[in-house]
Formats: structure tokens, C-alpha cells, sequence
């Protein structure tokens, strides 16, 4: 894999975690508006979104295409099955890892 490219920083939402990189599968480009990436600290779903400013994914968010709904909800339910998205009502109901 590629070196991270380097992004605007910016802590996580959920946790607060401080990030400037971001990286992908094929450790090609950079992300762009709409795409997701993964808290490495919490597990939470982002979504990059004008000028990569992030923001919590959510299926129910209306700028997103049925298909990338699609891809944060599987994102969700793999972190959520893993335990690493460290919130007391998923680990109520998966139990933690």
C-alpha cells in the first residue's frame, strides 16, 4: 500500500480522535466528496464531504446515492460485528470482542 494522502485535519465526531491522512484499498488517489472511511481510534463510519470536511455517515442521510447507503450500512454491521465501534448500546446487543 501507498503512503496516506495527507488531508485536511480533523478529530472524529464520535471520539474526538485527531487524523491528517486518510488511505484506500488500492492505495491510489485521494478521497473525495461522498466517499467513507473508518475512525482507526473508535471504528465509526465518516463521510468526506464538501472540501473533505467529515461528518458521520448515516443511511439516512439524503446526499448520499442508494448504493453508498448500501456500503456505510455493510461498513456498519462488519465494525459493529468486530467491536470496535465502542458504543454501550452496540455493545449491549453484540456483547463486547
Amino acid at each position: 500500500m501507498d503512503k496516506p494522502y495527507r488531508i485536511p485535519p480533523f478529530d472524529c465526531p464520535k471520539c474526538g480522535y485527531h487524523m491528517d491522512s486518510a488511505s484506500n484499498m488500492t492505495g491510489e488517489g485521494c478521497p473525495e466528496v461522498g466517499d467513507c472511511t473508518v475512525c482507526i481510534n473508535c471504528g465509526q463510519v465518516l463521510r468526506f464531504g464538501i472540501g473533505l470536511a467529515v461528518v458521520v455517515a448515516d443511511i439516512k442521510d439524503d446526499e448520499l446515492t442508494d448504493e453508498a447507503k448500501k456500503a456505510v450500512a455493510k461498513m456498519l454491521f462488519y465494525v459493529r460485528l468486530r467491536g470496535l465501534l465502542h458504543d454501550p448500546v452496540v455493545q449491549s446487543k453484540w456483547g463486547k470482542r
